[in-house]
């Protein structure tokens, strides 16, 4: 709610923001699934801190956050295995706007201290690969394969190989298998594009729903009628998760919990 509170200040003021952490902190579902979900709550937190530190990088053209906005970038994209969806349209207006200010050329001097942040924060995150070994593989990691054997027995890099092979089989399994959830009565193994948008209205009731609905209208007018590019962000960081989350085979009303914050501000001051 705190972190709401802030991005809402950074763009509307301090009245909205209390407004908008109100409108989060009533949320049943924001609620309900912060007490539920796990790693969701904290990619959430550091979905709205990213926002908010890009926006504030924006405004002040300070390169001071820019450390800061590379260090949420990898926390919020190594949470989850589409922590990335969130974190994309923040870097996109990232480098267009430093592109747009400075050129392209002098891009990547510019953005240096963006990924210097991100170093340190992968550094962080990866820093118990270099310093524990992993567990024994299962047999099916390298079954019939001697070359898997070898590099998953070599120090450090066997680590990166154990964890990211395994992550990445796991999740394209899962992918490619769907989960059963309930959408509109029925058991679906692979639910309808449109299911976010029922859960929306069903476990938040129509506030909810409009409230989103409203955001991505209000985010999309003031980012084209106004020209104001904060608001361009804020709109492609609602909508380019939720359109990617929705054509995935694999859903749960918590993926989407990140957007609750980022809803609460254009929602309340449209």
């Amino acid at each position: 709610m705190y972190l709401t509170y802030r991005l809402a200040t950074t763009l509307r003021g301090p009245v909205v923001g209390l407004v908008a952490a109100f409108l989060l902190g009533t949320s049943y579902p924001f609620a309900t699934q912060s007490v539920v979900a796990m790693l969701d709550v904290p990619l959430a937190c550091f979905v709205v801190a990213l926002t908010v530190v890009t926006l504030r990088w924006h405004r002040t053209r300070d390169r001071a956050w820019l450390p800061f906005v590379g260090v949420f970038a990898v926390a919020a994209a190594t949470t989850k295995a589409y922590g990335f969806l969130y974190v994309l349209p923040h870097v996109c207006f990232l480098g267009v706007v430093l592109a747009r200010r400075y050129g392209v050329r002098s891009l990547h001097r510019r953005a240096s201290p963006f990924v210097g942040g991100s170093i340190v924060a992968l550094g962080l995150v990866y820093l118990p690969l270099v310093l524990f070994r992993h567990p024994p593989a299962p047999a099916e990691y390298t079954a019939g394969v001697p070359f898997a054997s070898a590099i998953l027995d070599l120090p450090v890099v066997g680590n990166f190989a154990y964890v990211f092979g395994a992550a990445l089989v796991k999740n394209l399994v899962h992918t490619g298998d769907g989960h059963a959830v309930v959408v509109a009565g029925s058991v679906h193994q692979y639910p309808p594009v449109w299911s976010y948008l029922y859960w929306l209205g069903t476990e938040g009731g129509t506030l909810l729903l409009g409230a989103f609905l409203l955001a991505v209208a209000a985010a999309a007018f003031r980012a084209t009628a106004e020209r104001d590019a904060r608001w361009a962000l804020l709109g492609a960081a609602i909508v380019v998760p939720f359109v990617a989350l929705s054509l995935l085979t694999v859903k749960f009303p918590r993926y989407v919990l990140p957007l609750y914050p980022l809803v609460s501000p254009p929602a309340s001051s449209p």
